[in-house]
């Protein structure tokens, strides 16, 4: 039998992508066969593996992958479902790798995780961005959604740095590859048919090729209710567990505050709009308008504020300016107003002007003037002679006391405290540096020694993708909890 086909069938060796050998584990289980691109009626689904074959059969590959490297770790993929929309997977380490790490001095490594989709593009085959993940990889397990059908590449590095020396920082570097603007990565991790690993990255990529069906989707709720519970996210939700937790948001907090919002928004306006009228009264007859009316002050929800000066059931603002003065004359024979230079003095709004213009340009001085106190004045002057001759005695007793003092003596002492000083910071800090180096060094052991050797196919490594098959030590509650919620179906992804 070929070797592409020992592969195929889970009776060769494991290889990542770029066909290197992978550390050899435990015996296991063989693998089920890579399924075509339709499932057949005749068998049901039982597993979802990476196909591991040669690119003569169609298979997705990079054009940038080195195949001489090393394996260092090796992806356990779910074997629950074919085709689930949620991935779940573990890695084995090679013990090559933990002596990388404590080569490197790598205190918090990350296994990044990335998915493309292969697309034409503009006559050109290209590997487009899917999604991507980052966990640390003393978790030793992890999981990617897919929100939409078809054939994708799954790319896997290793990302460390002896500078990361908080997780604070690690995590701000790593998540850096994981930041989106306008639904796609900001930085781009292929360029047409190749992949540049992100830096700093352990000398490996893992690669294999995963499939999603359609039909393991969740379908979306149609109508007003998915429109509701979104009404206060910009993005849809990714999942039906988001879309729950939603939910509960959108029938217990969201009613009672849009309700508030809503009415005192309409109390707002209502007040402003009240306060418009008013002042939209006052400047009509300040400016002498005739025919005014305070209809739509009783009736604001019946009226317009047009209908101040127009009684009409049908106000119209361009008809606003057409109703007379009181100081205007109006034509006998055209009916038309003719305004008098004369009656502009006599409007009050001309008055009321030309006041807040005085305001503005005059300037009023007042408060009480200084008043000279000849005995006042005298107790001022004694006071400040007393003092000026107290400076003067203090001022002749330093001068006589200085003048006993070597300056050379005192420079040198001077210096002196200042140099011991200095070199007693320095030796301060110099030990905390070496203590605080052993304290890292210890911790960084002791991290390699308990998280990370764990995890190394030949010493007791997860052969699986669940979390029962993780040493005992990194069996946790909340990743049971996550691993339950991704794989019983209650949290299937949307398609998008």
């Amino acid at each position: 039998m070929a070797k592409s086909d020992k592969r195929r069938d889970g009776r060769g060796k494991d290889k990542g992508r770029n066909g290197a050998k992978t550390p050899q584990p435990a015996p296991k289980a063989a693998a089920t066969e890579s399924r075509p691109s339709h499932r057949q009626q005749d068998a049901p689904p039982t597993a979802q593996v990476a196909r591991l074959v040669t690119t003569a059969d169609g298979t997705l590959t990079f054009g940038y992958i080195d195949q001489t490297e090393t394996p260092l770790f090796r992806l356990n993929l779910n074997q629950d479902k074919l085709g689930w929309p949620i991935l779940r997977f573990t890695w084995c380490l090679n013990p090559k790798t933990v002596a990388l790490l404590k080569e490197r001095a790598i205190r918090f490594p990350y296994m990044f995780v990335s998915v493309y989709e292969q697309v034409e593009r503009e006559g050109e085959t290209v590997f487009q961005d899917v999604a991507r993940a980052a966990f640390p990889l003393e978790r030793g397990v992890g999981s990617i959604e897919f929100h939409k059908e078809g054939k994708f590449l799954l790319v896997a590095n290793i990302l460390g740095d002896s500078g990361w020396g908080k997780r604070s920082v690690a995590e701000a570097y790593v998540f850096d590859w994981l930041k989106k603007r306008n639904g796609h990565y900001e930085n781009s991790l292929t360029y047409g048919g190749t992949y540049n690993r992100p830096n700093p990255a352990l000398p490996y990529t893992f690669t294999c090729e995963v499939g999603v069906e359609p039909e393991f989707f969740a379908k979306k709720p149609k109508g007003w209710l998915w429109n509701w519970a979104n009404l206060w996210f910009e993005n849809p939700p990714d999942n039906e567990c988001i879309f729950r937790r939603r939910k509960i948001i959108a029938f217990t907090i969201q009613p009672p505050v849009m309700l508030a919002f809503f009415l005192i928004f309409f109390l707002c306006m209502f007040i402003l709009r009240q306060i418009v009228g008013v002042l939209l009264l006052a400047f009509l007859f300040l400016i002498g308008r005739r025919d005014l009316h305070l209809k739509p002050l009783w009736h604001p929800l019946d009226t317009n504020l047009v209908q101040c000066q127009d009684g009409g059931s049908h106000a119209d603002w361009n008809n606003m300016g057409k109703s007379s003065s009181y100081f205007s004359l109006r034509g006998k024979k055209d009916r038309k107003d003719r305004y008098l230079t004369v009656a502009l003095f006599l409007t009050p709004m001309t008055w009321i002007v030309v006041f807040g213009f005085f305001l503005m340009f005059s300037s009023h001085f007042g408060g009480q003037l200084i008043r000279f106190e000849p005995f006042g004045f005298a107790q001022v002057a004694l006071c400040f002679t007393g003092l000026l001759v107290a400076f003067r005695v203090l001022g002749a007793i330093l001068s006589a006391w200085i003048s006993n003092i070597d300056p050379e003596e005192l420079r040198r002492n001077v210096e002196n405290r200042e140099e011991m000083a200095r070199l007693a910071e320095a030796d301060r800090k110099r030990r905390a540096a070496e203590a605080e180096k052993k304290r890292i060094a210890e911790e960084r052991e002791a991290f390699y020694k308990s998280q990370v050797a764990p995890l190394t196919c030949e010493f007791g490594g997860p052969q699986g993708a669940h979390v029962k098959d993780l040493p005992r030590s990194h069996r946790k509650v909340m990743l049971l909890a996550e691993e339950f919620k991704e794989t019983s179906g209650i949290c299937r992804p949307y398609q998008r």
